[in-house]
């Protein structure tokens, strides 16, 4: 693509560094994100338990965007709080 040939090892290694660094990136920005929100709401209408899931999902997503550093086993596990903090704020948004 765009006439870069990744025959090279050392292109190679680039293109994945690259790639595997920016989702590393990403999961640090989300877990901040998380932590931030449920700072924010934490005097809104939204419920206690809603702000206790996102004081929860921001380090565990901030655990699992280091994957090099848990293993496999504690990285999926870590993936759990921020869906179930997303889940649970859907709901209050239902009921309300």
């Amino acid at each position: 693509m765009y006439g870069i040939e990744l025959d090279d090892p050392s292109t190679l290694a680039l293109v994945v560094s690259l790639y595997y660094g920016g989702v590393h990136l990403v999961g640090l920005l989300w877990g901040c994100a998380l932590l931030v929100l449920a700072a924010a709401m934490r005097r809104a209408a939204w419920g206690r338990a809603v702000v206790i899931v996102g004081v929860v999902a921001g380090p565990a997503q901030l655990a699992g965007s280091v994957p090099w550093l848990l293993g496999p086993a504690r990285v999926l596990r870590s993936r759990h709080p921020p869906v179930d903090r997303f889940c649970a704020r859907a709901r209050r948004m239902n009921q309300e």
